[in-house]
């Protein structure tokens, strides 16, 4: 028995990396990312010109590929192809020059295409490749431009809502001096068609139908919206990308699960029961109290 689970143990585990199509597999993930590109990819000509590069072997390829499959098809129905000329052969008495078969001319073709396939797989993977040197090399420069676009892009958003506010000021203004012309000198002139400082003039049906909401909402959380919209396009990224920048906050217990017995747990904690404690002297009645309270328990 002894003897039998030593034997078991020298069975060496395969590595699944050494996998042929977990190999390949990787290697497809690895082209796909190193494919990628910027939403805007005139931005950087030079990488424009990988990209049409790219294209260009791509487009290659589809054409090699789709010949490969037409050369493997005729070599698969060669063997019935040489029956039948031999049949007829046959039939009309042996007459004329034997037919031959032309799977030997067919498999030598289909070792020269896919010889061309893997040739332009490799002019890929050399391009993808020169492609990614060429990106970590010159990095700060591609950053310094697309932050350029992405603050000026940011300012265009942001002119645009003061522009909205003050287009929406201007309507405002028409509209009362259009019901003034068409109802003066009535009394009904006077009379108030909504509130202004509300989206929709303060209607439930419009914001309801547009929003799905039924509160009131002040005009002016709109434009402050749209303004945090455009500052959460500009600094949002996920926790993984903030990792790998190298920018990613201290983890705490809100952002991820620690054991108390984590010296990161240990710090947070004080760093709240302090945080509470302070708010605690500016409490300004019994409700707030209780919630602090709570708080407190609660850690």
């Amino acid at each position: 028995m002894k003897a039998g689970n030593k034997a078991v143990a020298a069975v060496p585990i395969p590595d699944p990396r050494d996998d042929v199509n977990f190999q390949r597999l990787a290697g497809l993930e690895q082209s796909t990312l190193a494919r990628l590109m910027p939403r805007h990819r005139n931005r950087w000509p030079k990488l424009l010109e990988f990209e049409q590069r790219l294209v260009e072997f791509d487009r290659r390829q589809e054409v090699l590929r789709a010949e490969l499959t037409e050369l493997r098809q005729q070599r698969e129905t060669a063997p019935e192809r040489h029956a039948l000329a031999l049949a007829g052969w046959f039939e009309h008495g042996e007459k004329g020059e034997r037919p031959g078969s032309d799977a030997d001319v067919l498999e030598q073709a289909i070792v020269m295409k896919d010889a061309e396939v893997v040739a332009v797989d490799r002019l890929v993977a050399k391009l993808l490749d020169e492609k990614i040197t060429y990106v970590t090399k010159n990095r700060a420069s591609l950053r310094r431009t697309a932050e350029g676009a992405t603050a000026k892009a940011r300012a265009t958003y942001e002119q645009a809502i003061d522009a909205l506010a003050g287009a929406r000021e201007e309507l405002l203004d028409c509209r009362s001096d259009q019901v003034w012309a068409e109802l003066y000198p009535s009394e009904t002139t006077r009379q108030s068609r909504g509130t202004e400082a509300n989206l929709s003039l303060g209607l439930q049906a419009p914001v309801k139908r547009t929003l799905g909401i039924t509160n009131q909402i002040p005009i002016t959380a709109i434009y402050e919206a749209l303004t945090a919209d455009a500052a959460s396009i500009v600094e949002r990224l996920t926790p993984e990308q903030r990792k790998e920048l190298g920018v990613r906050p201290q983890a705490t217990p809100e952002t991820e699960a620690m054991w108390r017995e984590d010296p990161r747990y240990k710090e947070w904690a004080v760093a709240k029961q302090r945080e509470l404690n302070e708010r605690s002297r500016w409490a300004v009645g019994p409700a707030q109290l209780r919630n602090i309270a709570e708080e407190m328990r609660d850690e």
